[in-house]
């Protein structure tokens, strides 16, 4: 779930509601994950997401990840089954996704605090990092216009220059 909310750039509630039905396995091996409907897309125009295979690394392949998740499950899914659940095959909500994502990053390091948003604001922040184009951040966040991405620029900026304190700061990344 982590790692498929990354990529997507998920809020923890887009997270929650998707279904089994909603992941597409295109013939080159890629996925489609559909988030239509989510908090910003009120007419519900948004397209599927592709999301491509990582072939320098399988490990952290977010297709292969999803796909050994989903044959793990298959015997307890139906189309309109919650794509992550737990055994009982009962929606997590944005909550439980919110706890979880906590969860994963005090297992790693108990000092850092994070919010349930942290997956969207971590890829949000990679993606700065690694200066990808603002307009495909955009894309890929579905913010409505290039000033919802200023705090995070505003923050990797200081970052980059040591003059933060919190989590961004340069010192941290490895």
């Amino acid at each position: 779930m982590l790692v498929i909310g990354f990529r997507l750039f998920a809020r923890p509630g887009e997270l929650a509601r998707l279904k089994w039905g909603y992941v597409t396995k295109l013939r080159n091996g890629n996925i489609k994950l559909d988030l239509s409907g989510h908090k910003t897309d009120f007419f519900l125009l948004e397209k599927p997401i592709t999301i491509d295979k990582h072939l320098e690394n399988p490990s952290v392949c977010p297709v292969k990840l999803l796909f050994d998740y989903m044959n793990t499950v298959q015997h307890f899914k139906k189309a309109d089954s919650p794509l992550f659940s737990l055994q009982d095959n009962i929606f997590f909500n944005t909550e439980d996704v919110s706890q979880l994502i906590k969860n994963a990053m005090f297992s790693v390091d108990s000092e850092i605090t994070v919010s349930g948003h942290s997956l969207r604001i971590g890829a949000t922040t990679e993606s700065i990092i690694k200066g990808i184009p603002t307009q495909d951040i955009i894309m890929g966040t579905r913010h409505k216009d290039v000033k919802s991405l200023q705090p995070y620029q505003r923050q990797e900026a200081l970052a980059a220059r040591h003059l933060s304190t919190t989590l961004l700061s340069r010192d941290n990344i490895h």
